[in-house]
C-alpha cells in the first residue's frame, strides 16, 4: 500500500508514513501476544503507539488500540479519496 500510494502529488505522504507505522505497530502488538518469544517487544510498542500506561487496564488498552487503528485507517481512506476526487466523471470509474 505505502508503494502504491507514496510519492503522488495529491497526497500527504507523512500522513500516509505515520498510518502505516500505526498499523505496522499494531500488529506487531498482535504478535507480542500471540508468540510468548515476543512478550518483551510488548512494553515498547505500547509506548510507541501512546498507550504505555493501560497496559495493566485490559478494557482501557482495547479501546486505545481500536483508536488508534481506526484513525490510521481513516488517514489512509482520506489519502486514497483524494486519488478519486476529480475522477467521478470519467468513464474508467467503477459505477
Amino acid at each position: 500500500m505505502k508503494a502504491v500510494l507514496t510519492g503522488r502529488d495529491s497526497l500527504d505522504d507523512v500522513a500516509i508514513d505515520r498510518a502505516i507505522a500505526t498499523l505496522q505497530k499494531i500488529r506487531g502488538l498482535r504478535h507480542t501476544h500471540a508468540h510468548s518469544g515476543a512478550a518483551g517487544d510488548r512494553p515498547r510498542i505500547l509506548r510507541e503507539l501512546g498507550l504505555g500506561a493501560y497496559a495493566s487496564d485490559w478494557s482501557l488498552l482495547w479501546e486505545g488500540v481500536r483508536s488508534r487503528t481506526v484513525e490510521a485507517l481513516l488517514a489512509l481512506r482520506t489519502q486514497v479519496a483524494h486519488l478519486t476526487e476529480g475522477n467521478a466523471d470519467s468513464s474508467s470509474a467503477p459505477r
